[in-house]
């Protein structure tokens, strides 16, 4: 969705074009994965930070073009590689790291990039009358703040709100349990903007794709569940990670009568988990992509054909319809095909939330990597036996319960599945993790040293979603906002500290 898109409306004419092309380029990407060592080379890792932009008094600032304006003049404003990109409200902006070799010490060189980046965004927000705050849900925001006039003023959000309202046919609906449930109704798709996240990249071989995308699925769970940050939206105590249902919900443009589509077929959510384990490779999620979603932003690129590619040796496609109509799809683990460096496929894990600190955010990166690398290894081993299904429940109890949930594992000395608390699991698999980083070449004091922060987390079962409700359980009896505002002060303070959540004090 990085596109630079520049037109709002489209023709029927525009629509059916645009299916067209991206069904040929379903048939030059299934060709482009048999040639000889396509996606071959390093394993690589990367990820996009989104965080909120606060006025002074604790509540969201929209300047985020004014901010990534000043940021640019600013002499070394772009130092260590990345680039800022707009999000979707003007209250929020998002940092793609530079990509780094996953062998070595890649974690502590991307902490080092988020704390500079921070840093000198929070130099620059100075001068807007704010700061930059990496947090899940923002604890202060109001829902004044999530309607159309606060969303960013570029076509591409503009083209992205009007598709999505055409085909919902009506308002969007939000409704998530927990200690106190919310239901919203909103006319726009500016619910999801609330939603910012820590997604991380992993650079995956086509012959290993398979393997490593359900070892994904598999550990996304458990990463998320010792992650959450994200329990309070518009005053309301939800879910441990309400980012989950709400972006789920926020965006979902099926019509009312949910599941079928105005033909009466079935019609999956544009957010959604996944339909089952991978068979053979990519292919079959672009494929699914394709035949499940109609298309959003019908946006068409100059022709180009795989033949006249082809013959330039080290060339290929770039395939922008079906990369366009793939960016317009979220699953919790999405499937890349990115045409640089040779062309290459990479997974996009999603489901992090952003913040606490630096390095929270480091070791939860560290330790899903981890994890999906040793798993993807004996991936069969793990899933046999345990249904996506399964693994699909493990992912939104994670989200509602934490450190309390309970979920489906296969017991290997009884061969049957097994409730167990995600505590002693997330304990199982850190020795997991430490084996899948250090087998990728990531050196053993850095392992360590960012795992070292998921053992603690585990031990003191705290995450920045639990430091938020403590705190504020703890926090009086005067009025909400107060509460809200006072908490929010005392997690900056904090964040800026540098010290893992897990050593907070209350």
């Amino acid at each position: 969705m990085g596109k630079d898109v520049k037109q709002e409306d489209f023709s029927p004419s525009e629509y059916r074009e645009f299916s067209q092309r991206v069904c040929r380029q379903l048939g030059e990407f299934k060709a482009l994965l048999k040639r000889p060592r396509f996606g071959e080379g390093d394993t690589t890792i990367g990820a996009e930070l989104e965080f909120y932009i606060i006025s002074n008094s604790g509540v969201p600032l929209p300047c985020n073009q004014a901010l990534r304006n000043q940021s640019e003049r600013h002499e070394g404003g772009l130092d260590g590689g990345g680039s800022l990109q707009l999000e979707l409200n003007q209250f929020n902006l998002e940092y793609n790291l530079p990509v780094k070799p996953l062998a070595g010490r890649p974690f502590t060189a991307l902490k080092h990039s988020i704390e500079k980046r921070l840093r000198l965004l929070n130099r620059d927000a100075m001068i807007l009358g704010g700061r930059v705050i990496a947090i899940g849900i923002l604890p202060t925001l109001k829902e004044e703040h999530l309607q159309a006039k606060y969303m960013t003023d570029i076509a591409r959000y503009r083209a992205l709100s009007k598709s999505l309202k055409r085909q919902k046919g009506g308002p969007f609906r939000v409704h998530i349990d927990g200690d106190d449930p919310i239901k919203l109704l909103c006319n726009d798709v500016t619910l999801e903007g609330a939603n910012t996240s820590f997604q991380v990249h992993l650079r995956v071989s086509p012959e290993k794709f398979a393997a490593t995308y359900n070892a994904a699925q598999l550990v996304t769970p458990i990463a998320l569940g010792v992650a959450t940050n994200s329990p309070i939206l518009l005053g309301h105590k939800l879910w441990e990670e309400t980012r989950i249902a709400l972006f789920k919900q926020s965006i979902d443009s099926r019509a009312e009568h949910r599941g079928r589509d105005r033909s009466g077929l079935f019609e999956p959510p544009r957010v959604h988990f996944g339909h089952g384990w991978l068979r053979k490779g990519a292919f079959e999620l672009f494929s699914e992509a394709v035949a499940h979603f109609p298309p959003l932003l019908p946006i068409l690129s100059e022709p180009e054909t795989f033949a006249e590619i082809s013959r330039q040796e080290g060339d290929v496609p770039s395939l922008s319809e079906l990369r366009l109509h793939m960016g317009s799809t979220w699953p919790w683990n999405r499937v890349i095909y990115d045409p640089s460096d040779g062309g290459h496929l990479r997974i996009e894990m999603r489901a992090l939330p952003a913040g606490p600190t630096p390095v929270d955010m480091v070791a939860n990166m560290a330790f899903l990597i981890g994890m999906i690398q040793n798993v993807a290894d004996n991936i069969d081993h793990y899933i046999e036996g345990l249904t996506f299904h399964c693994a699909e429940r493990n992912f939104y109890r994670t989200a509602k319960y934490g450190f309390d949930a309970e979920l489906a594992w296969l017991d290997r000395s009884t061969g049957r599945l097994a409730a167990r608390r995600l505590t002693s699991l997330a304990e199982q698999m850190i020795p997991v993790a430490e084996k899948g980083l250090c087998a990728s070449g990531v050196e053993p004091d850095e392992v360590q040293r960012y795992l070292k922060v998921i053992e603690q987390r585990v031990e003191c079962q705290m995450t920045g979603a639990r430091w938020q409700n403590r705190v504020l359980s703890q926090s009086g009896s005067d009025g909400a906002a107060c509460r809200f505002k006072r908490m929010l002060n005392s997690y900056c303070d904090r964040a800026d500290s540098g010290l893992p959540v897990a050593q907070w004090a209350m």
